[in-house]
C-alpha cells in the first residue's frame, strides 16, 4: 500500500486536477490510517467535484467504527464543514452501532464541552432504534422535547393534536397522496383536532407515529 500511495502522490503532483487520481489516494490514505492526509485530500475533491460527494461519504460513515478514525472525524466535524449534514444524513442509512456513535459524541465533547447539534442528537436515536433498543432512543428522545410537552408525550406524542413539532422518528408523520392527506388543524376558538381526507382507491397510511411502550395493556380513548 506505502508503494501505490507513492505512486499516486507522484501522479498527483503531474494531474493535480484528476479526481478520479484523488479519490484513490484518498481511499489509500485511510488503508494507512493517514487520516490528516485523508480529510485534506477530501477537502480538494470537493473543490474539483462537489458530485463526489455521493460517492465520499459513506466512506466516511465508516470512520465512526475505528476509534482512530473517530478522533480524526470529531476533528473535522467540530469545524462545522458544508458536508456535516450530508454526512449524517448518509450515517443514518448504514446504521452505525449506537456506542460508536456515542463515541463520536464524547470526543466532540471532548474538544469542545459546549458542543451539542441536533445531527449528532438524530443519528444516535436512530442508531439506537436500528440497534433494536427503541426504549432507550424514546428516553433520549424526549430529553430534548420541552419540558411541558416531554410530559404529555410520555405514550403518545402530541395525542391532544396541539400541533407540536418534533424531530423523527417518534412524532407525527402525515402523508400526503393522491388518495388522501392528513394533517393536525389548530383552530383558535375550537378543539384541535387530527383531519383526514381519504379519497379512496387503494389502501394507505395517512397518520403515524411509533411507540415505545413497555410490555402490558393499554386502552385508546
Amino acid at each position: 500500500v506505502r508503494r501505490a500511495v507513492a505512486l499516486f502522490e507522484e501522479a498527483k503532483r503531474r494531474r493535480a486536477n484528476l479526481v478520479p487520481l484523488r479519490l484513490q489516494l484518498m481511499l489509500l490514505y485511510g488503508q494507512l490510517r493517514r487520516f490528516d492526509d485523508l480529510f485534506k485530500e477530501l477537502d480538494v475533491i470537493l473543490g474539483l467535484s462537489p458530485q463526489a460527494r455521493q460517492m465520499l461519504l459513506p466512506e466516511l460513515v465508516r470512520l465512526i467504527a475505528d476509534p482512530d478514525g473517530r478522533r480524526a472525524l470529531a476533528a473535522v466535524i467540530i469545524q462545522n464543514p458544508e458536508w456535516k449534514e450530508p454526512f449524517y444524513a448518509v450515517a443514518q442509512t448504514q446504521n452505525p452501532n449506537p456506542a460508536d456513535v456515542a463515541s463520536l459524541i464524547g470526543e466532540l465533547k471532548r474538544l469542545q464541552p459546549s458542543y451539542d447539534d441536533a445531527a449528532e442528537r438524530r443519528l444516535l436515536i436512530s442508531a439506537l432504534v436500528h440497534g433494536g433498543d427503541v426504549g432507550r432512543a424514546h428516553d433520549l428522545w424526549l430529553s430534548f422535547l420541552p419540558p411541558d410537552v416531554r410530559e404529555r408525550s410520555r405514550l403518545i406524542f402530541d395525542g391532544e393534536f396541539r400541533g407540536y413539532a418534533a424531530a423523527p422518528p417518534f412524532g407525527w408523520h402525515f402523508a400526503q397522496s393522491d388518495v388522501g392527506r392528513a394533517e393536525i388543524r389548530v383552530t383558535p376558538g375550537e378543539p384541535s383536532h387530527l383531519l383526514i381526507d381519504y379519497f379512496g382507491g387503494r389502501t394507505v397510511v395517512l397518520a403515524e407515529q411509533v411507540l415505545a411502550l413497555s410490555p402490558g395493556r393499554y386502552t385508546m380513548d
